[in-house]
């Protein structure tokens, strides 16, 4: 009995030794080292958003009679100054009630950013051909960002 339970603790922690490499699973969307999630300079934002842009402008195809539309919908859309959000030690010395206050100042904020961007979308959506609109609908998918700094879980290969 003693050679049995000795081979099978042998046994047992051999097995533990070769499925602890197995204990930490390959790196998914969310583990990727700390350095790419860095934010972008302004200038890389700006570059990374022009060339959206020329890529969506591209694949829609245009027409002379669209390209007013167009010139106005990357200004209106064109990405502005970051919204400047308290740093946390700025939250602490305010009270609750300001601190609630401060944050849906921010969220007002935001919001009138997204409804500017809105109705520059709903201008330039109207002025598309059907088969255009599918282009940009396929464009914005409206594919939720989540996880630590916008990372998405579907995160595409070209890195965008």
């Amino acid at each position: 009995m003693f050679r049995f339970g000795k081979r099978f603790l042998i046994g047992f922690t051999a097995i533990g030794f070769s499925t602890a490499g197995f204990a930490q699973s390959a790196p998914g969307p969310y583990d990727a080292p700390s350095d790419t999630h860095e934010m972008d300079s302004p200038e890389q934002f700006a570059k990374r958003v022009e060339r959206k842009q020329a890529m969506l402008r591209e694949s829609l195809k245009l027409s002379p009679a669209q390209e007013p539309a167009w010139k106005q919908f990357t200004q209106q859309t064109r990405p502005s100054a970051p919204i400047v959000v308290p740093t946390k030690g700025e939250m602490a010395k305010l009270s609750a009630p300001d601190r609630m206050e401060q944050l849906l100042a921010t969220m007002r904020e935001g919001e009138q950013r997204l409804q500017v961007r809105l109705d520059a979308t709903r201008a330039f959506y109207a002025v598309l051909t059907p088969a255009q609109q599918n282009t940009f609908d396929r464009q914005f998918s409206g594919r939720p960002h989540h996880g630590p700094r916008g990372a998405s879980p579907w995160h595409r290969a070209d890195g965008e």
